[in-house]
């Protein structure tokens, strides 16, 4: 006697599911940004920041191919 289990997988979904977490995970995280104008290092999200040395606006774009 024994016992059969259908399971419906798809493929798609559960590759867009774990795309979507990666790239959230990552939008959520800090990086190291050297600032473009003074060239201090500092911890920045993605989205606009403020160089903490010269107080001047740099954006951090996160360029994600998954």
């Amino acid at each position: 006697m024994g016992i059969k289990v259908k399971v419906n997988f798809d493929k798609r979904k559960l590759e867009s599911a774990i795309k979507d977490q990666a790239r959230e995970s990552l939008r959520n995280r800090s990086y190291d940004a050297k600032c473009p104008f003074c060239h201090t290092t500092f911890s920045a999200h993605p989205g606009p920041n403020v160089c903490p040395h010269c107080r001047k606006t740099v954006d951090l774009n996160l360029n994600i191919k998954l």
